[in-house]
């Protein structure tokens, strides 16, 4: 009796996927490709950690993509994906790769990645090849492309329209640092007269304190994300207060401080500030031993602040079971402070100085620590927690 010889069918990619990888040219087949085979709901993105910044957590909705593809074409009318016809592989999520080459020569129209913020630039007749890099695509159940990524292989690897601008002469300026976010702090001689006109000053340059109108020449929502910022009272200090300030911008802010109105304000209203903290994500930069700020939304804040404050000394304080450690065992506990939100009843915030984060590391991860949040009536996904530190110093001038 014999047997059937066994073989391994081979598994052809959906003809979406397969006309893209083709190695034509884009001229002749965009428009087939955009109008019926790629899904109304399609996306695509530039993925890992060598995009360039232009692209980076960017995600293109199908019109969006459609134009760029066009812009390219309208400028390289010979643009092909997959010059060099690399068959596409299928992968464990159903999804399609291929390392491809794209070529174009600059020889239509000018070209610009960004109108009206980068100089388009005249036909230059250069050959541009972008690559390898992996262009990663899936498709839905009826065969049409629904997402596409595309992961540039090598740090400064050109790809993407900013890649053709770069390979044709043009320049595209770094991108500037992201405004930093501020922690600042002060003593005030009264802070429902101080409050009353720290929230006026968000919109308006005229605001009332001190029993006196002061005038400024910026509001403060002109120079920082207003929406965000949050004003904390010490729970031992009424007057002592901590606020939050998201993406300020110190160049626009500095001048307002200086102002002889703002600085007679705060000579009337504030007993002492002590320098501003700049705040960012907690991470390696932090530090061994950094001083952290944290704010977290609760469902009884004198449970929370009672249960916080007990936490100090003891490991199993006012809830009954043991937690690992006591907060006195990873940070200077003589200078915690806790923090109401002048504005949102429920919010409670909290500073700690020299916190050991080998220690603070595994007791956010404890099971007990976990339940002890719970019951002191932590809302998840609540909780922001920054590390804070010294604003540095400007850099010095070099003759």
């Amino acid at each position: 009796m014999g047997c059937a010889a066994s073989s391994t069918a081979k598994i052809s990619p959906p003809e979406s996927i397969a006309f893209f990888f083709n190695g034509e040219p884009m001229a002749g087949k965009a428009e087939r490709y955009m109008g019926e085979l790629v899904a109304d709901s399609a996306t695509l993105a530039f993925v890992g950690p060598h995009v360039h910044p232009a692209l980076d957590g960017k995600t293109l909705p199908k019109p969006a993509f459609g134009a760029k593809i066009g812009d390219l074409v309208a400028s390289f009318p010979d643009l092909t994906f997959n010059a060099t016809k690399v068959a596409p592989t299928l992968n464990a999520d159903g999804s399609w790769s291929a390392d491809i080459v794209v070529t174009g020569t600059h020889t239509g129209a000018a070209y610009t990645p960004m109108p009206g913020v980068l100089p388009p630039i005249e036909a230059t007749n250069k050959v541009v090849k972008i690559g390898p890099e992996t262009f990663t695509l899936w498709a839905d159940a009826d065969g049409k492309m629904v997402k596409t990524e595309i992961t540039p292989l090598g740090a400064g690897h050109p790809h993407g329209p900013p890649g053709f601008y770069l390979s044709i002469g043009g320049e595209i300026p770094a991108p500037a640092p992201p405004l930093p976010d501020m922690l600042m702090q002060a003593e005030v001689k009264d802070f429902s007269d101080w409050f009353a006109g720290f929230k006026a000053h968000a919109t308006e340059t005229t605001f009332p304190m001190n029993g006196t109108t002061y005038t400024v020449p910026l509001a403060r929502g002109e120079a920082c994300d207003e929406a965000k910022t949050l004003v904390f009272t010490d729970v031992k200090s009424p007057n002592s207060v901590a606020i939050m300030m998201y993406a300020l911008d110190m160049a626009k802010f500095g001048p307002v401080m200086a102002d002889p109105q703002f600085v007679a304000m705060s000579d009337a209203a504030i007993v002492n500030m002590p320098p501003p903290l700049m705040m960012s994500d907690p991470g390696p930069t932090a530090g061994a031993a950094p001083s952290m700020f944290f704010c977290v939304e609760v469902d009884d804040p004198d449970k929370w602040i009672a249960g916080f404050e007990a936490h100090g000394s003891s490991k199993t304080g006012t809830w009954g079971y043991e937690v690992p450690i006591a907060r006195c065992e990873f940070c200077d506990e003589s200078k915690t402070r806790v923090f109401r939100c002048a504005s949102n009843p429920n919010l409670v915030a909290g500073y700690m100085e020299g916190v050991q984060m080998e220690k603070l590391g595994p007791l956010l991860g404890d099971e007990s620590m976990a339940r002890l949040t719970k019951d002191l009536g932590e809302k998840e996904g609540t909780k922001v927690m920054k590390v804070v530190s010294p604003v540095p110093a400007p850099p010095e001038d070099k003759m």
